[in-house]
């Protein structure tokens, strides 16, 4: 384990121990396939969530060390059949509850996107549940006691509001600096103040194909709307490069 010091050191943590890891099974990396990594009878994330849960205890009763934030992202669901996601079910549990006890520490648990890698994620309903990825998070009392009512206050009534990771980057942006991390302002201290209650898609700054989780958004865009207008464009384009293409080759359907 990293020392925790109480200076402001950088480390990957575990991330170098991915790669002997995936290369027993013979791959670079563990998209798509196998269905299982493993390494001592523990499949692979086992050891990245019990890295973390031990950095944090460690640190928690060391007085002298700084301030600790740790970021691991999983690619476990990331199979075309999504069933390997149930191999983080034994240790995720025992992760958050360890978490739970650590008494200064905010925990974040969330995914990057909803449902892909089936064919259910081509659907309608996997369309929109790829712009609804799941969220929560380990608030202790003394954490929440650090960030104030105002803040705690502001998580609290956000549950109920749309927003973005953009706005948990705010959020976590403001925890080092005085200004916003006084501010009421979304703009500057994101989650950590009052979302706006009327706030719908249209505020956002989403990408085109994004699928709004507000019920009836979409029905009320405009059919000139700069966010679908490229779309009717290059479809348009593509139709007339292929009639193009089809004449230039003198087709026998075109010459009929």
């Amino acid at each position: 384990m990293d020392k925790v010091s109480k200076y402001k050191t950088d480390t990957f943590g575990l991330t170098h121990f991915s790669c002997p890891v995936i290369q027993k099974y013979g791959f670079t990396n563990h998209y798509d396939r196998p269905s299982k990594v493993c390494l001592n009878g523990k499949f692979f994330s086992a050891y990245f969530l019990n890295y973390i849960s031990s950095l944090f205890q460690t640190g928690a009763k060391d007085r002298t060390a700084a301030p600790i934030i740790a970021y691991t992202h999983f690619n476990t669901g990331h199979t075309p059949y999504g069933s390997r996601i149930r191999n983080v079910d034994m240790s995720l549990p025992d992760f958050l509850l360890q978490m739970a006890f650590i008494p200064n520490t905010l925990t974040i648990l969330m995914a990057d996107h909803g449902h892909t890698r089936t064919g259910y994620g081509q659907t309608l309903e996997g369309r929109h549940e790829l712009f609804s990825p799941s969220l929560f998070m380990i608030l202790p009392y003394n954490a929440a006691k650090m960030l104030g009512k105002d803040r705690v206050a502001a998580l609290v009534e956000n549950q109920r509001r749309l927003f973005t990771t953009a706005d948990i980057h705010r959020a976590l942006m403001s925890l080092d600096n005085k200004t916003r991390s006084k501010s009421h302002d979304p703009n500057l201290a994101g989650i950590f103040a009052m979302l706006p209650a009327n706030r719908t898609c249209a505020d956002l700054p989403l990408m085109p194909l994004s699928r709004c989780k507000c019920e009836g958004q979409e029905q009320h865009v405009a059919d000139d709307a700069p966010k679908q207008k490229w779309l009717a464009e290059f479809a348009l384009g593509q139709l007339n490069n292929l009639i193009q293409e089809q004449y230039l080759k003198g087709n026998k359907y075109m010459q009929n």
